[in-house]
């Protein structure tokens, strides 16, 4: 029993201090970085998504309207990448609140231009049916985790605003996701590319999720690691923490009776 507790406490100690300060950061900033060519290909040097000629998913029955759609999809895409791994550094947040608020609002703007514009492309996606499958929720769930980030903030419910804004940014890695670590993965080799673009719509932003919702279970507003026996019992049950906002307005106040 002795050696249990001492084990116990040497988790708690490790997951806490890998909760308050995780070691995954530097990947993040180094995966954005690194996948930053992407967009810039498809804006600068695919010319043929500003023409008539069929180029994205066909939504739409006008070639140009889909092309349309997907260039404002990665343009918008880009400020929230860039801004997104600078939301959840605490230090930066606390010293300069004003700059994390502008960089919330351009985060925000650019996550729901983004999924909305992107959702009639994922319905319809190239591969088929599997992959509209994946890339339709993942659309519709960033699209909400977003604005519920949002609505919670302007409630200032900031409880809820780190849960749901996490949750966005897994959405929003998913982008990254996509276009680095799937060369890391062997199986692909052999895999066609339609399998390999149904894969990606499932993996890309179900594992990110995934990932940030046992981060979400196991720590503390400020970040702290619960403990153990307090992540299995959270994971087993829904937060009263994830309050859904429909409205960034606030209920007026209900006059009392004299």
């Amino acid at each position: 029993m002795n050696l249990l507790s001492r084990a116990t406490r040497y988790l708690n100690h490790l997951f806490n201090k890998i909760c308050l300060v995780p070691p995954i950061f530097p990947f993040l900033l180094f995966g954005t970085f690194f996948v930053l060519p992407v967009p810039f290909h498809y804006l600068f040097q695919s010319p043929q998504i500003y023409t008539n000629h069929v180029f994205a998913a066909e939504a739409f029955s006008i070639p140009i309207i889909n092309n349309i759609l997907l260039a404002i999809h990665i343009a918008a895409a880009v400020p929230a990448i860039l801004t997104g791994p600078f939301l959840f550094i605490a230090p930066f947040r606390k010293a300069y609140p004003r700059i994390h608020i502008l960089c919330g609002q351009i985060y925000i703007a650019g996550c729901l231009i983004s999924a909305l514009t992107v959702l009639p492309l994922a319905i319809v996606n190239n591969p088929g049916t599997p992959a509209a499958y994946g890339f339709t929720p993942m659309a519709t769930l960033w699209f909400t985790f977003s604005y519920l980030a949002y609505t919670s903030a302007i409630r200032k419910n900031y409880v809820a605003h780190r849960r749901w804004i996490f949750r966005s940014y897994a959405m929003t890695y998913a982008f990254v996701h996509v276009n680095m670590t799937w060369k890391l993965i062997l199986p692909f080799e052999y895999m066609s590319h339609d399998a390999i673009k149904v894969m990606q719509s499932m993996v890309s932003w179900m594992f990110n999720l995934f990932l940030i919702e046992l981060y979400l279970e196991a720590t503390s507003f400020n970040g702290r690691f619960l403990g153990i026996g307090k992540w299995i019992k959270n994971s087993l049950r829904l937060s009263r923490d994830d309050r859904m906002y429909l409205s960034p307005k606030r209920p007026p106040a209900r006059l009392k009776k004299s």
